[in-house]
């Protein structure tokens, strides 16, 4: 039924609108990453690279860090990653393909919500701000950017897979090369836990893929929160990027992780002092009463 709706869906107009949106984002240049030159000769084995917050870092990130400029985590989590790349390959622009659920609200008579199997999403999205501007301008800068976006992109792959229309394809398969793939698959705490029937495995399960399986993308990202723990893993094939490299940046965006918590802690603590200093003190005539008036 979902399939069958994606496919009227894919010729609807409401759909046909996003069209220009995706072919601006594009047509927009970027920088190239810094060691994904052709590595021939290199192996094609998969380097990876992965870090963890503190639980009280977490806790903070998800919470009162958005009190500051009223984001969301993922506003955050990419306002990190578009300082840590411009710290790290000297750009100012990062384009990306985001990975989302895929599980939007299109349809007002079908509910996947019960619904087993991957709906994955994948959209171009290009993050910019001048290198030079405090995080405050990144963080407004990203949440423009990331609020622009129809649908939670979920448009673009149907344009580009269903309707197939040929301007798009043609211009994202010559664009598609020297991709960074990012995920952010949210908090594992909220499905499984101490109060639900099922629970992480303490076990290392080992690679979920072949070590010498090729991938599309150049750098792949991937993070989510367990046990009240944000942790990021960066992973890259050797045969199309330095894996030195790819450690660098992914230290990077720890580093400005660190940095965005407590900027924001800050502001926000600023906001409620300002909030706190709009209250006045007001005493009558008499000396009688004394009252506040919140402004």
């Amino acid at each position: 039924q979902w399939g069958e709706a994606l496919k009227d869906y894919a010729h609807s107009e409401q759909l046909l609108s996003e069209k220009h949106y995706w072919l601006e984002q594009l047509s927009k240049e970027t920088g190239s990453l810094p060691g994904s030159e052709v590595r021939s000769g290199s192996s094609k084995e998969v380097s990876s690279f992965s870090f963890k917050l503190g639980v009280e870092e977490t806790s903070s990130l998800l919470g009162e860090c958005n009190q500051a400029y009223r984001t969301q985590i993922n506003e955050l989590l990419l306002s990190a990653l578009l300082r840590a790349y411009q710290n790290w390959s000297g750009h100012g622009a990062l384009k990306i393909d985001m990975e989302g659920h895929g599980r939007e609200e299109l349809f007002a008579d079908l509910d996947v919500t019960e619904t087993i199997g991957w709906f994955t999403s994948t959209y171009p999205l290009v993050l910019s701000s001048d290198p030079a501007s405090d995080l405050g301008e990144v963080i407004k800068a990203v949440k423009e950017d990331y609020r622009g976006l129809p649908n939670n992109g979920v448009g673009y792959g149907i344009l580009r897979e269903v309707t197939q229309d040929e301007e798009l394809v043609t211009l994202s398969s010559k664009v598609n090369q020297g991709s960074i793939v990012f995920n952010y698959l949210g908090q594992f705490d909220n499905v499984v836990g101490d109060d639900t029937s099922f629970k992480l495995a303490t076990e290392n399960g080992g690679r979920s893929s072949s070590s010498k399986q090729t991938s599309a993308e150049v750098i792949s990202i991937n993070g989510s929160v367990t046990n009240g723990q944000l942790s990021f893993g960066f992973s890259c094939s050797s045969d199309k990027m330095d894996p030195k490299q790819t450690q660098m940046f992914c230290e990077e965006f720890e580093r400005t992780l660190m940095v965005i918590i407590s900027y924001c802690e800050n502001e926000t603590q600023k906001r409620i002092m300002i909030e706190n200093n709009k209250t006045i003190n007001l005493t009558d005539i008499n000396d009688l009463e004394i009252g506040e008036l919140v402004l």
